[in-house]
């Protein structure tokens, strides 16, 4: 089960992107927690209805998150940012890889044809 911080370090690290505010999973986890226009339309008439009563603390939550401009695209895009490195180094891995393999190849085929040059412990195939 993901922790998140207190409502007023979420709004701040939302905001700024602060990564070591929210983790990964908390970012997943408030993203599943977006407000509604309906429930910001409910809290806002409760408020309305009612100004001396404090918000409870699911609706103060879901508040301070509708108070957040572009909450959505900026929680998918600062999830997009902390699974980017992950998925570079996903994909650059096995191609480095594959470039080493052909340098190798083509070192060994330049060996093939003057297998002088290769180093005595090589047994290269006749």
């Amino acid at each position: 089960m993901t922790v998140l911080p207190a409502v007023h370090v979420i709004k701040a690290a939302i905001l700024s992107f602060d990564e070591f505010a929210i983790s990964k999973e908390g970012i997943e986890k408030i993203l599943t927690m977006v407000p509604t226009e309906e429930e910001k339309l409910k809290i806002q008439e409760a408020q309305l209805a009612n100004p001396d009563v404090p918000l409870g603390t699911a609706e103060h939550f879901l508040s301070s998150l509708a108070s957040i401009s572009a909450l959505t695209p900026r929680l998918q895009l600062w999830a997009f940012k902390l699974n980017y490195e992950a998925l570079e180094k996903e994909i650059a891995d096995p191609l480095f890889d594959l470039k080493l393999g052909m340098e190798q190849l083509a070192l060994h085929q330049d060996l093939q044809e003057d297998p002088g040059h290769a180093p005595r412990h090589w047994k290269l195939p006749q």
